[in-house]
């Protein structure tokens, strides 16, 4: 029998602050806790997304807005249906389709009304006491992180526990990871959402970059469910378009950096930065040139493997991804905003 985590819903799974400046720790002067947006990006999400809204209503802590944005012409009237709740927004599809995570990202983002914010899936679970975990510290610092657990949709099993420090993250950290990282920020340090490939990456590595380092809270666990047909598993010419696309951000952010508003980063950080997408991109090129069918399970426990050689090596760019077309790298700004494309998660 399949254990059942008891943090999650059974469908599924203070003072407030005032910002000093972006980089300062936050004080707290209010009775009231200040409120936290849980912003839900759906896409063709019709049949599993009333579970991250579940996670997201389900939280024990008491200020909350829950803020679904369709991007596939759906209503998503099921979820009003079903919840009921005065919590739950869902915004107007409109003319919305297809324009991309980031985008339906950004128009969750502007509808808000919460000081803090956190993206979820909708094919991803948080457990109950999630928010209010990290709250506990993004309060004083003004974000938080908790480590994010791959796992797979049908079985249910763990793939992948991307590695992370125990007490904080910092760029390079967040860089040997391999994975993504979902944090739990104060609106003062919202920085939008750029469209096309990996937007989430860019975003919160940006976060993490201006901070210096956030601090990892290890008692709860961000659930990304990988479903079958997502970019974690192989097929014809996927890794060869993300391996350029991780290789085009590099550049950019390089050479480029005003492109992706990253300007104000120190040279120094510009170049951490743009070393995390070329390790990525090193260890887009060495799945594609393997025979396992699905990344995070082919990448597990090989993180400081590939760390180690992509410090060895400074010509692997040259390597090619694999015996298939060649593909011709787009402007980072202009890549595709498909879902096969959003970033590997």
């Amino acid at each position: 029998m399949r254990r059942v985590d008891p943090k999650f819903p059974a469908a599924a799974v203070c003072p407030s602050v005032e910002p000093v400046t972006r980089s300062a720790r936050l004080s707290t002067v209010r009775q009231t806790p200040p409120r936290v947006t849980l912003l839900i990006p759906a896409y063709r999400a019709g049949a599993f997304a009333h579970q991250a809204v579940a996670c997201a209503l389900a939280q024990t802590y008491p200020q909350i807005e829950v803020i679904v944005a369709p991007d596939d012409g759906d209503a998503y009237r099921h979820l009003r249906a079903r919840f009921e709740s005065p919590r739950l927004r869902i915004l107007e599809e409109g003319t919305f389709e297809r324009s991309g995570a980031g985008a339906a990202r950004n128009r969750a983002i502007d509808a808000s009304t919460g000081d803090f914010f956190t993206m979820l899936d909708a094919d991803d679970l948080i457990p109950f006491d999630y928010v209010e975990r990290l709250m506990q510290i993004a309060l004083v610092d003004g974000a938080a992180v908790a480590p994010l657990h791959y796992v797979d949709w049908q079985a249910h099993h763990t793939l992948r526990v991307p590695p992370l420090p125990s007490d904080r993250i910092t760029l390079d950290d967040f860089a040997r990871s391999l994975g993504s990282m979902h944090p739990l920020i104060h609106r003062s340090l919202e920085c939008g959402y750029r469209t096309g490939f990996a937007e989430d990456v860019l975003h919160d590595g940006e976060i993490v970059a201006r901070l210096g380092a956030v601090r990892v809270v290890a008692e709860v666990a961000y659930r990304a469910r990988v479903r079958c047909g997502s970019e974690c598993h192989r097929s014809p010419g996927t890794e060869e378009r993300i391996h350029a696309a991780y290789l085009q951000y590099a550049r950019e952010i390089e050479h480029h950096p005003t492109r992706l508003g990253l300007h104000s980063l120190s040279r120094a950080g510009r170049a951490s930065f743009a070393a995390l997408f070329r390790f990525r991109a090193l260890a887009s090129a060495a799945f594609a040139r393997s025979a396992a069918p699905e990344y995070n399970a082919w990448v597990a426990g090989r993180e400081a493997m590939l760390h180690d050689r992509f410090e060895a090596e400074s010509t692997f760019e040259d390597e090619p991804c694999a015996a298939a077309p060649r593909y011709r790298p787009q402007p980072a700004h202009h890549l595709s905003s498909s879902r096969a494309l959003d970033a590997r998660v």
